[in-house]
């Protein structure tokens, strides 16, 4: 038997709102996550957690995400205070 843990995969469909807004951004750009990463200041982990709702960014972070992918700041609050349709029951 392996002794390793199975991760779960994760599918854009389980990102948070804001995670598609991230992602639709990351992709029009071109721009990978490593390079995302670097704009952003910020760990792999943090982002992850952003991108499927389990934490919000900080306002240094958000700031940093309109920066690096060219998002409106207001787009990136709104969309931030805006209830995530797809996991309320």
């Amino acid at each position: 038997m392996n002794s390793r843990k199975i991760r779960n995969k994760r599918t854009i469909a389980q990102y948070s709102e804001l995670g598609k807004l991230i992602v639709k951004a990351m992709l029009d750009k071109g721009m990978d996550r490593k390079t995302l990463l670097e704009g952003l200041n910020i760990t792999t982990a943090a982002l992850t957690s952003i991108l499927f709702g389990e934490s919000m960014p900080s306002l240094t972070t958000a700031f940093n995400l309109s920066r690096t992918l060219g998002i409106d700041i207001e787009l990136i609050v709104n969309t931030m205070n805006r209830k995530d349709e797809d996991t309320s029951a």
